[in-house]
């Protein structure tokens, strides 16, 4: 197999039917490229659909009989994987007919090691609830990828206009593609303690960007995002979540600032936000981070300390006197997002070091020192 194209599957028939469609008219011969779907039930109907297209293209199924976890059904479709080249699809996708033969000969033929991000065109990037879907037949979608590819190249998707300073922060995996080998080398499967909507998409760009693997946009790889039923209050609280854990697995301040900002925001401050570290910190070789541990016994926080490479303070203000210092964990971030549940410590202190910081990050710092901390104490030690 040339391709092998991934995808999560839980109650989106009509969805998973249209991008099967999509599927069955590549250029690209069936038997160079497979279908894995994970899929998060045990469903007649879904297999019914299946077998509409058993002898147009290839399709494998996983299936489970789970609550929804969408990192878990693509890592178990994932290790079924066989494709030289493995394309994380959404059910929510459909294609232009050229899609596999165009990806695969302009951006793998030579074993690239890359990782390629398509355009989603038509995706509103959760901005706006819905409630309700025309299903509209294949045919309608058939049209209107073959007037766009007329139109080509084009820049549609709203990724391609903005900064692009943290690669991994645009790596949405409704359209995503790279080698086989640099996932199972690395073991890149999606951690399933993400739970419910977002964020389980950027950890894993983050990781792969980690082995050095380039994320590039590709504007001549595309496909058309499907309208779903959603829900944007329920999204954005468990993709709040969901950037804490991020943020306690890696924390630094791309991911940070990501956290803080969302994917876009965090890319068009992210030059500007390293700048007023630096200038804070006010040597390259010195960090701000958060101290966590315990001052008389009492589980205490300290934002905007300025540390050497050796770990060593170098504030001009004194921080509190922990209890063992052995025992104080310090975390490279500068406060405007932190990795704690909400009223976790006790105290927190904010440092007047954070002064230097602009009117918009200050603001985010104390905001959320008031968040993870039952007292705080702005700019100094009592």
């Amino acid at each position: 197999m040339k391709i092998s194209i991934i995808m999560p599957y839980k109650k989106r028939l009509e969805n998973i039917r249209l991008s099967f469609e999509a599927l069955a008219a590549q250029t690209m011969d069936k038997s160079e490229f497979e279908v894995v779907v994970g899929v998060m039930e045990y469903c007649e109907r879904y297999v019914a659909v299946c077998k509409e297209f058993a002898d147009k293209i290839n399709i494998r199924s996983v299936m489970v009989n789970e609550e929804w976890n969408v990192a878990f059904a693509r890592s178990v479709a994932l290790k079924q994987a066989t494709g030289e080249v493995l394309v994380i699809l959404d059910v929510d996708m459909v294609l232009p007919g050229n899609f596999l033969t165009n990806l695969y000969d302009k951006h793998f033929s030579f074993h690239q090691k890359q990782c390629v991000i398509g355009q989603m065109i038509d995706y509103s990037n959760n901005t706006e609830n819905i409630e309700s879907v025309e299903v509209l037949p294949f045919s309608y979608y058939e049209k209107l990828l073959s007037e766009l590819e007329k139109e080509q190249p084009f820049q549609k998707d709203i990724r391609w206009h903005v900064a692009h300073s943290i690669p991994w922060a645009f790596a949405w995996t409704a359209l995503i593609a790279l080698p086989r080998t640099i996932l199972e080398e690395n073991r890149l499967y999606f951690d399933v303690h993400f739970r419910g909507y977002g964020v389980e998409d950027l950890e894993w760009a983050y990781r792969i960007s980690l082995t050095g693997t380039p994320l590039l946009l590709k504007e001549d790889v595309w496909g058309i995002h499907l309208p779903h039923t959603r829900n944007v209050y329920s999204n954005q609280l468990t993709e709040k979540t969901n950037y804490r854990y991020f943020l306690s697995k890696y924390p630094g301040y791309d991911v940070e600032i990501v956290s803080a900002f969302g994917d876009f925001q965090g890319n068009i401050n992210y030059v500007e936000y390293k700048g007023e570290i630096a200038k804070i910190a006010n040597n390259k070789n010195n960090y701000l981070s958060v101290l966590k541990g315990n001052v008389k016994g009492v589980p205490t926080l300290v934002v905007g300390v300025i540390q050497d490479r050796n770990g060593c303070y170098v504030n001009d203000s004194s921080t509190p006197v922990f209890d063992t210092k052995k025992a104080v964990i310090s975390i490279p971030l500068a406060g405007i997002s932190l990795p704690f549940e909400d009223q976790s410590a006790e105290e927190c202190f904010i440092l007047p070091e954070t002064e230097g910081f602009s009117d918009k990050y200050r603001s985010l710092i104390l905001k959320e020192c008031q968040r993870v901390s039952k007292k705080v104490h702005k700019y100094g030690v009592r």
